[in-house]
């Protein structure tokens, strides 16, 4: 009797969390859909008539992808496609991320040794990422589901030290991006151009968000 109801406390424990994590990313979604249509106009004038560069790439990617795992995200209805969704996850964050290596990079000048550094640590970084989150996903372990309808199935096993050690890995590459940019910042503290302070405060206030996180 026991163990029935310590199986049932965890399965109430589980739906509870998927509720609440479907919930959050139903309303993400809803957020970033409006965002999305109230500066469609202005990418459109701003941005669609440029010429295809990287960071045009970058940005198109960065902005609609959301839109793809979104769903994902909110409905796996399987174990493969909360691991697709995951991944999705992890690739948008690779692109967000690069977008704000050519921006440290322009800061600094287009110096070369700073270019040098930021490939290296790009590459180094999700190298580190992708392989201890296929290591996690290889340690998960999950139970049948009574309820595969609303559990598609239950946690019982996982490695989670390599998703904390993801955590620290991004935490750490996001401070020595800080730390080059304050440099930056500083070749251009004199500038009072809106273009300079936007950069200023949304990179701190990102990376002030993203230690919370972490």
């Amino acid at each position: 009797m026991s163990s029935f109801a310590t199986m049932i406390e965890t399965l109430r424990r589980v739906a509870y969390h998927n509720k609440v994590f479907n919930y959050a990313m139903i309303s993400s979604l809803v957020l970033y859909a409006a965002d999305y249509l109230h500066t469609f106009p202005t990418e459109v004038r701003l941005v669609w008539p440029r010429k295809w560069s990287l960071v045009k790439w970058l940005y198109l990617l960065a902005r609609n992808l959301p839109l793809v795992y979104g769903p994902f995200m909110a409905y796996s209805m399987s174990l493969l496609t909360a691991i697709v969704a995951m991944f999705k996850f992890v690739v948008i964050l690779s692109i967000d991320l690069a977008i704000m290596f050519v921006r440290v990079y322009a800061l600094c000048g287009r110096n070369k040794k700073v270019l040098y550094w930021l490939n290296l640590q790009f590459i180094a970084i999700h190298a580190a990422v992708y392989t201890l989150l296929t290591m996690f996903l290889l340690s998960f372990e999950c139970a049948p589901s009574p309820i595969p309808d609303i559990i598609v199935c239950v946690p019982v096993r996982s490695d989670t030290r390599k998703l904390a050690m993801v955590f620290a890995i991004i935490l750490s590459s996001e401070s020595i991006i800080m730390l080059i940019s304050l440099a930056g910042f500083w070749k251009y503290r004199k500038s009072s151009t809106q273009l300079f302070k936007t950069l200023r405060n949304d990179g701190i206030i990102y990376y002030v968000l993203l230690t919370r996180e972490c």
